[in-house]
């Protein structure tokens, strides 16, 4: 990708640094891209144009703008994405109701609406599907042991699921959280997929290929 990457830079004992209103050091955070404050605000400001300009729709939601504005790095955004892909494919799977998120990841993972369990009878796949179901519950049951509280599980969800915005406050907590569900699915920077599952990363090389687009598109 051009330009530079996000660089977390650890915490220092120089007198000075900036600190979070607890006290806790501030997370310092770089800019990955000349144009990533300009592309942000070209999402907030015109998302058709974006869209013209072959954006894609998750690069305009909350988790792609922090992504975006280097609050989060690409391993914890693709973590962002994998938790409402687990979401979706254990909803369904388990026979709860789809819910009213915005996420293209969950609406994917959870798919069409129908009975699950009696399809699998129908169509004599009742075993495959125990063992889907399975699956499904204990990968769910695995991100759930990385979310300690459940205002951490309500950021998750706000900004993966339901893609609504977060108080910047708890910006470094999503941060953390997120780092916790990569790290448990082997999500790394850099890779296209896990070692436990393919999933899709947010796309670093097309990522800036967009943003070189919107400048070149403003002057």
């Amino acid at each position: 990708m051009a330009g530079a990457i996000v660089v977390e830079t650890p915490p220092s004992t120089v007198a000075g640094i900036r600190r979070e209103p607890n006290g806790r050091h501030q997370r310092v955070k770089h800019a990955r891209h000349a144009g990533a404050n300009v592309i942000k605000k070209r999402y907030a400001d015109n998302w058709q144009a974006m869209v013209r300009l072959g954006a894609r729709a998750e690069w305009g939601s909350p988790l792609g703008i922090l992504y975006l504005e280097g609050a989060l790095s690409e391993r914890e955004a693709s973590a962002g994405k994998l938790y409402a892909e687990i979401a979706g494919k254990y909803d369904r799977l388990h026979g709860f109701s789809r819910r009213g998120v915005k996420s293209q990841a969950y609406e994917q993972s959870f798919g069409r609406d129908f009975d699950e369990v009696e399809h699998a009878r129908q169509s004599g796949t009742i075993v495959a599907y125990e063992s889907r179901a399975r699956k499904a519950k204990k990968r769910w049951l695995k991100v759930q042991a990385k979310i300690p509280n459940d205002h951490a599980r309500t950021i998750v969800e706000q900004v993966c699921l339901y893609e609504q915005p977060i108080a910047s406050a708890d910006v470094d907590d999503l941060a953390r959280i997120l780092g916790h569900i990569a790290g448990a699915f082997g999500l790394r920077d850099g890779e296209a997929e896990p070692r436990e599952k393919k999933v899709r990363q947010l796309g670093a090389k097309q990522k800036g290929d967009i943003v070189e687009a919107a400048v070149s598109a403003l002057r």
